[in-house]
């Protein structure tokens, strides 16, 4: 059985093509395609040290680290879950801060050494203080918006150097600013 497509039989460069080197063809780009679709990480895990800000009347500066895990739904969208820790003091009182947040991440995924992303996460947040003895925990609603950039390390891409910035708010009424570096981990 020859094939005819489009062209006649004498300007194919093989005159003999038959169906089973066409499905063997196809079956061929298939695989490629799948397998060019396995470039996006499954998941990614990340430790980083974490910078929040909280402007009050008397703003406050912590220090401390965050860990981020990431599902990804498919190449731009993945679901991720945050979990940040950290100190600080303000007018003397030692001060902790817990934040716990969930939500979407936006990825751009070509090429794949440099990968932008936005994400909008909402949560929850603890706050204690202990200024002569402990004082009663503040629990408020929070949320986050910002972005960064995962810069892959190594030739294989599965371990990122990850710097990200973003908006986040306590209770409707407190703003703040987390910025944050730290290492990324790719699950393929």
């Amino acid at each position: 059985m020859e094939l005819w497509i489009l062209v006649p039989r004498r300007l194919l460069l093989f005159p003999e093509f038959n169906i089973k080197q066409l499905a063997a063809i196809i079956a061929l780009l298939l695989l490629a395609a799948i397998s060019h679709a396995q470039v996006t990480p499954q998941a990614d895990l990340s430790f980083e040290y974490s910078h929040l800000f909280i402007a009050t009347s008397s703003n406050i500066n912590m220090d401390g680290g965050s860990f981020s895990g990431a599902y990804n739904i498919n190449e731009w969208v993945g679901l991720v879950g945050d979990l940040g820790v950290y100190q600080g003091s303000q007018a003397g009182a030692g001060m902790t801060a817990i934040t716990y947040m969930f939500g979407t991440r936006i990825s751009y995924r070509r090429p794949e050494k440099v990968v932008p992303f936005i994400q909008g996460l909402a949560g929850g947040s603890h706050f204690s203080s202990n200024l002569g003895g402990p004082s009663g925990p503040v629990n408020p609603f929070s949320y986050a918006f910002g972005g960064g950039v995962d810069i892959a390390l190594g030739h294989r891409g599965k371990v990122a150097l990850r710097p990200q910035v973003e908006y986040v708010g306590f209770h409707y009424t407190t703003n703040g600013v987390r910025a944050s570096i730290g290492l990324v981990y790719r699950v393929r």
